[in-house]
């Protein structure tokens, strides 16, 4: 964690309790199914390089043959050294026997692929953790997305309410003669959307919960809240321009394409090297049985030697020139693509700053609003107890104050689902981003089947 982000987050929070989304957080990091594969990635790459770091050790080798051959004629018809002529009918047996130990003296393209392994590391590991920002950041999304539900949950109530009290008024109505049938009729297909908007809104929230199950394999049971008492002035927020130092830093995603750069020139060694000299040194123990059936009967020849082997490409058809062409080529290709991804992520960066910036000067616009209509909510409530509002009227003006309210949870909502991708783009989101949001919250929860029920 950077020294900037600390000055950003202490004044805030000081006092950083787990709860709901540590929980989920704990319960989720080894189970969630991204960052199982982001595991695997990393343990394979780790496996490749230890077998490319394999490629120029020690290797033992035994080698030979044993061949049995029938009876059958020797002879020698031009004697030589005064031998004189002669055939004989016999079989007989040749054996040779090598054990050698032999080693890679230099071979560029086994250094190559020894280098690609330990690259191949790093991008695995920069994966890994781009999951796990991933993992952190859906969190908190798919988090804020259960409380937009639920806020939205509660205004679709509140609109029923207003709805069945226009409807019990309208049968009232109607008795009397004030409105006729149509009208009640009206009144009544008014009420019934809004119980089947309430329950299409108890749909999303029941799939906002699931989707966070999916994520986290957490069964959430309570919500929290975002605390009221919240003062988004006092919030320190960082310039644009350490954003996007952080970006260019700490970004998971730049960081494996650089990676994807750096093995991208690796294989240009790799294939130069295909087509360079190499060298490779033996010892090792011989031994070697024969038969000379004329006059020398069974030998052998046996002992200790030491060798070198090297292989010089003198011409290879234009194959060395043309793949290197090739990986220079996808050296360039890998560099635009770090280039263009840099650019769409500061592109990325200026909106959700943007974002940041103007839904704080919302928020402090909807809380002056939300305040007033809590007023004349209050002051009806007062009203309707001593007779002189009706329920009807209480119950819109409830639903204007909610309405409001509801609005101010969607500005905070976006500063805080804005400061999290800032976050996130950044590469700086960590479990404390976690922790930070989770202080933000009400100490009182609210049991999910508990509000369930309730509808």
């Amino acid at each position: 964690m950077s020294y900037t982000k600390v000055l950003l987050i202490l004044p805030l929070f000081s006092c950083l309790n787990a709860g709901i989304l540590e929980e989920a957080y704990l319960h989720g990091i080894d189970k969630n199914s991204d960052m199982r594969i982001a595991h695997s990635a990393v343990a394979l790459q780790i496996a490749s390089s230890k077998n490319a770091q394999t490629l120029d050790s020690f290797n033992i080798q035994f080698d030979g043959y044993a061949r049995y051959y029938i009876e059958q004629e020797s002879a020698i018809k031009n004697p030589a050294f005064g031998l004189p002529e002669s055939t004989v009918h016999v079989d007989f047996t040749k054996a040779n026997a090598n054990l050698t130990l032999s080693r890679e003296i230099y071979n560029g393209y086994t250094s190559s692929l020894q280098s690609l392994g330990k690259k191949g590391i790093t991008k695995a590991s920069h994966f890994l953790k781009q999951n796990k920002q991933d993992f952190v950041y859906k969190i908190t999304t798919n988090y804020i997305e259960i409380l937009k539900a639920y806020d939205t949950l509660l205004l679709s109530k509140s609109n029923a309410q207003v709805a069945n009290y226009e409807y019990l008024q309208s049968v009232e109505d109607s008795h009397v003669g004030v409105i006729d049938t149509i009208e009640l009729d009206i009144a009544n297909s008014k009420k019934v959307c809004i119980d089947v908007t309430t329950e299409l809104n108890l749909d999303s929230l029941n799939n906002a919960l699931d989707k966070f199950k999916v994520l986290t394999k957490y069964d959430i049971h309570t919500i929290a809240k975002i605390r009221e008492d919240l003062d988004y002035d006092k919030i320190p927020l960082q310039s644009f321009d350490n954003y996007s130092q952080l970006l260019r830093k700490h970004n998971p995603k730049l960081q494996q394409l650089q990676s994807g750069i750096e093995i991208a020139k690796e294989q240009v060694n790799l294939v130069s090297s295909q087509y360079s000299p190499s060298v490779n040194g033996q010892l090792g123990y011989e031994y070697t049985q024969n038969y000379t059936p004329m006059y020398l009967g069974d030998s052998y020849e046996s002992g200790f030697f030491v060798g070198a082997s090297a292989v010089i490409p003198l011409y290879t058809g234009g194959r060395s020139d043309t793949s290197k062409q090739k990986a220079i080529a996808n050296v360039q290709c890998e560099t635009l693509k770090k280039v263009k991804a840099e650019q769409e992520l500061l592109l990325a960066l200026v909106e959700q700053y943007r974002v940041l910036i103007s839904s704080r000067r919302q928020i402090k616009a909807a809380q002056y609003r939300a305040k007033s209509l809590k007023k004349q909510f209050d002051q009806a409530q007062v009203r309707h107890e001593v007779g002189q509002v009706k329920a009807v009227e209480v119950a819109k003006i409830r639903y204007e104050y909610l309405t409001a309210k509801n609005q101010l949870h969607t500005f905070e909502y976006n500063f805080l689902l804005a400061y999290a991708t800032l976050e996130h783009i950044s590469g700086i989101s960590t479990e404390e981003s976690l922790l930070s949001l989770e202080n933000l919250l009400e100490n009182n929860t609210i049991q999910i089947n508990n509000l369930i029920r309730g509808l």
